[in-house]
């Protein structure tokens, strides 16, 4: 969740994805957004997570946030915005929890990664989301990277952002889904008679 309101009329959807979410982070002055936006944390999930460089929380908020047992990371780097070290968190989060997996070490699970804002507001921090969006594509190539920015002390081997299975993304005036490309077969590929 970047700091992006919650329009009355996206209430419902955004209250359904976000308890419905395996894990849940708020990056910077989203964290100001979710607790006016939350009547009741009795009925609410809280954030797994709140990080970026803590330039847009308001002293409260933290300290509210903090009194409600959620961890608050500050990643100071400037190199990347809050939506780039939200997801990276979240990368490194999944590695770790696939390190428990008993089956295949190699294996990490990637969830699929719903972004609520990050377009509408600036106009350098909506080009910067479309630009992760483009690298977060299954199948992007390398040339769409952005640098990764440590966010704990123990790096991914890759420095640049995982490609994700699927991302939604809901923005305060529209909701888009990002599906992977879809590769429809070419009628030379149909065998006969099933065309």
């Amino acid at each position: 969740m970047l700091n992006t309101p919650i329009p009355p009329e996206h209430a419902h959807l955004f209250s359904r994805v976000w308890n419905s979410a395996a894990i849940r982070i708020v990056a910077d002055g989203g964290a100001n957004v979710l607790r006016e936006f939350v009547k009741s944390w009795d009925t609410f999930q809280r954030p797994t997570l709140i990080c970026g460089d803590l330039d847009s929380i308001s002293a409260d908020t933290h300290k509210f946030f903090v009194d409600l047992g959620v961890c608050v990371k500050r990643i100071a780097s400037q190199d990347s915005t809050d939506l780039q070290k939200s997801i990276q968190a979240l990368e490194q989060m999944e590695a770790a929890n696939s390190c428990k997996a008993p089956v295949d070490s190699t294996f990490v699970m990637r969830h699929p990664l719903v972004i609520y804002g990050g377009l509408g507001s600036r106009l350098d921090q909506s080009m910067h989301t479309l630009h992760v969006l483009a690298q977060l594509a299954p199948d992007a190539s390398s040339s769409a990277a952005v640098p990764y920015v440590q966010v704990h002390t123990s790096p991914l081997p890759d420095s640049t952002l995982q490609a994700r299975p699927e991302t939604i993304l809901i923005a305060s005036s529209c909701v888009s889904c990002l599906l992977p490309p879809v590769r429809l077969p070419r009628l030379t590929d149909v065998a006969p008679g099933h065309a």
